[in-house]
């Protein structure tokens, strides 16, 4: 049987179980097998998760040995290849395109809070309360992104036409995106949240 590779989730050392038990055997004694797991992670979030379950002896609580790899890039195909059991950190549109062409991998859950940040110029902030108050508006976005699945997707079930009722410019990358903003290219851009603290319009 191939052995399906996994996308981390919002638990960390639920999933980790999860992973590593198949959800079925019980603890039997303090004897109990320890179970070894390689963890990815990208290097712009994260594995805020993971410090804390090993801050706070989750893993060993399971009986979990986890090693921690950072990645700048190429995570995904480091899961891809069996060089790391599980991947966190790595966004949702990316995974999902490799599944879309085929990859054995499986969603645990998520961990994000708090959304991530569709920014506008500070004097232009108000303008923006609910869904419908985007239409009309240019919008840059980085093409199949995160938020950009995901916005397209909130406007599409809020019967806003994506295509008639908003225009979406694409850019390479969030530095992009804040120029365009802040240059008066477009009206707002959908950011994320590492690079919060650039969001300063």
């Amino acid at each position: 049987m191939r052995k399906r590779k996994w996308l981390f989730g919002i638990v960390m050392f639920f999933a980790l179980t999860l992973v590593a038990c198949n959800g079925d055997e019980e603890k039997a004694s303090t004897q109990e097998k320890t179970y070894k797991l390689k963890v990815g992670y990208g290097q712009l979030y994260g594995a805020p998760l993971a410090d804390i379950a090993r801050a706070e002896g989750f893993f060993e609580d399971e009986n979990l040995e986890v090693e921690m790899v950072s990645f700048t890039s190429g995570g995904l195909d480091a899961l891809q290849a069996d060089k790391i059991d599980i991947a966190l950190t790595f966004g949702t549109a990316t995974p999902l395109n490799y599944i879309a062409q085929g990859a054995d991998f499986k969603f645990v859950g998520g961990h994000m809070e708090g959304g991530q940040p569709v920014v506008t110029k500070k004097e232009n902030a108000s303008q923006y309360k609910t869904l419908e108050d985007f239409k009309g508006k240019k919008i840059a976005t980085i093409r199949l992104g995160t938020l950009d699945v995901v916005f397209k997707s909130a406007l599409d079930d809020a019967g806003i036409d994506i295509h008639k009722d908003v225009e979406f410019v694409e850019v390479k990358s969030v530095a992009d995106v804040l120029e365009a903003v802040n240059s008066g290219k477009v009206d707002v851009g959908l950011s994320n949240t590492g690079h919060m603290t650039k969001q300063r319009h």
